[in-house]
């Protein structure tokens, strides 16, 4: 089955905007960082805007990953992604670390797919493809 990928075009811009927004409170962070090295915020003070900017990033994976988690939805509700139990058990990881609170850990899922699966049936085939003459 083809997947419709004009659905999953919403999820490119949030991922964008994400991975922009993360990197502006990053450099906050380094900012807050070098103004408590160089004494120019008081350590309290410099630990309250960091705990802030922390906040703001996770705000942001949650943001993030709740329009995943809907897009994903939506699709297997309409037929464009096959309901497989393999697919439906994945889906379900996702929400579970969704439950949880671990953002980040599901974005890493949806976007750094493990290979190693892969690369090991490739690898195979190659040995096979170089011991034949």
């Amino acid at each position: 089955m083809k997947l419709n990928f004009p659905i999953f075009k919403p999820l490119f811009w949030v991922s964008r905007r994400a991975s922009w927004v993360c990197r502006f409170w990053g450099r906050g962070i380094l900012i807050n960082r070098w103004l408590l090295e160089h004494e120019w915020l008081a350590f309290d003070r410099a630990v309250q805007i960091q705990s802030w900017l922390i906040a703001q990033i996770h705000a942001e994976q949650k943001y993030s990953c709740r329009v995943h988690l809907k897009v994903l939805e939506s699709c297997f509700a309409s037929g464009d992604i096959p309901s497989l139990p393999n697919m439906l058990e994945y889906f379900q990881e996702l929400r579970c670390l969704y439950d949880e609170g671990r953002y980040e850990t599901m974005l890493i899922q949806l976007y750094q797919l493990d290979r190693s699966d892969h690369l090991d049936d490739v690898e195979d085939d190659t040995s096979t493809q170089l011991s034949e003459p």
